[in-house]
């Protein structure tokens, strides 16, 4: 690696986050952001949790409703210590640790072709070897695949490409984030077992199980190191739930479901699958915006102003920008695969302002919960 990117990467800042003084001047619109918003959400979802950062640190926390539902025992009140599946949020967290490993290898950027960093053994359609990672990040690629997340799947996508005229195109598809958890432990040089292309179909299948469960790995063990590990909040974070009882997601009426966790995403990770508290979504995004920890300044803002990682973004009536990312597990009857409905957000503001947010049913409010957050941004006098 070369001696600036070390340089800038070690020391302090290389390690967990440390104590920043919190501004005084802050606590009143921090507080009062977090009044307006719990205001405008509780009572409206089986239950909410977030947490709103400032750039220095401070926190203000609010849970209200269930995050176990009487009828699903043991029963259990939401808090923020409840890790829920962040559902698409977790692109996010995946971008972050892309961004970071191409930028700790000098021999590849945004700009170079993702198609060498695949399984060698791959047959890769000609379509795909000019396509880039800036392209994956933000869904130009060209993949018309909405749902092609497994291994066995991404295969087939790699194999049989795309159309020409696609490309440059944006499509909003969870295959181009599920190649993420294959390319990142590449970029990175992790150990992963590379097959020789014709071996045998008997063995072929064998190896490829081995090599899909590592690539895995190695994409959370990543993830969690550069990105996870930098907040000072998130150990051991996982794409599954780890709580023998965990929290639920509740479809309508959610007295007549059993609740879902969604299970163990890991081996379909990357577009999905994070589990995380709304503090380590929060903190999370003020690692990432308002230090170097994960990735220098520079990086983070390309993030938020080329939408590498984010939806959409924004100018609130004081004139503050904002970026936004939103996850959500829709339930029946829009998607009978799931027992409930689940949504999840993180947002940056310019004035320094971050916010992770998580619901577990449906939000029942005419406002949708996006434009919830800026009305109750622009409640407060900043």
């Amino acid at each position: 690696m070369n001696h600036n990117r070390r340089k800038f990467l070690t020391g302090a800042g290389a390690g967990v986050v440390a104590a920043l003084l919190p501004s005084r001047a802050m606590a009143a619109p921090l507080n009062a952001f977090a009044a307006s918003l719990a205001q405008r959400i509780d009572g409206k979802c089986v239950g909410a949790q977030f947490t709103i950062a400032d750039r220095y640190g401070a926190l203000a926390t609010h849970a209200s409703g269930w995050c176990r539902l009487p009828h699903t025992l043991p029963a259990r009140l939401m808090s923020v210590s409840e890790k829920l599946a962040t559902a698409s949020v977790s692109k996010t967290i995946t971008a972050a640790a892309l961004v970071r490993a191409l930028y700790d290898n000098p021999s590849v950027s945004l700009d170079s072709p993702f198609a060498p960093y695949l399984p060698s053994h791959w047959t890769v359609h000609e379509s795909l070897k000019y396509i880039t990672f800036k392209q994956l990040l933000q869904h130009t690629s060209g993949i018309q695949k909405t749902w092609e997340v497994s291994y066995d799947s991404l295969k087939k996508v790699a194999r049989y490409g795309v159309l020409w005229s696609d490309v440059g195109k944006y499509k909003y598809t969870n295959t181009n984030y599920a190649l993420m958890r294959l390319l990142i432990p590449r970029i990175a040089s992790n150990n992963i077992l590379q097959i020789p292309p014709g071996t045998p179909d008997y063995v072929l299948d064998l190896l490829e199980q081995t090599q899909a469960v590592e690539f895995a790995n190695g994409y959370i063990s990543y993830t969690q190191e550069k990105v996870w590990d930098k907040t000072g909040v998130a150990p051991n974070m996982q794409c599954k739930p780890v709580s023998s009882y965990p929290a639920l997601a509740y479809a309508e009426p959610p007295s007549s479901t059993l609740g879902e966790d969604y299970g163990d995403l890991t081996m379909v990770s990357a577009s999905q699958g994070w589990q995380a508290t709304s503090r380590q979504l929060a903190v999370f995004m003020r690692t990432l915006h308002e230090t170097s920890y994960i990735m220098p300044a520079f990086l983070s803002k390309k993030m938020a102003d080329e939408k590498l990682g984010y939806d959409t973004s924004g100018v609130t009536t004081q004139g503050f920008s904002w970026f936004h990312k939103s996850g959500d597990y829709p339930g029946p009857p829009y998607n009978n695969a799931y027992d409930g409905e689940l949504h999840s957000k993180v947002y940056g503001f310019s004035n320094g302002i971050y916010l992770g947010l998580i619901i577990n049913s449906h939000f029942g409010s005419s406002t949708g919960l996006a434009q919830t957050v800026i009305d109750a941004f622009d409640d407060v006098v900043w």
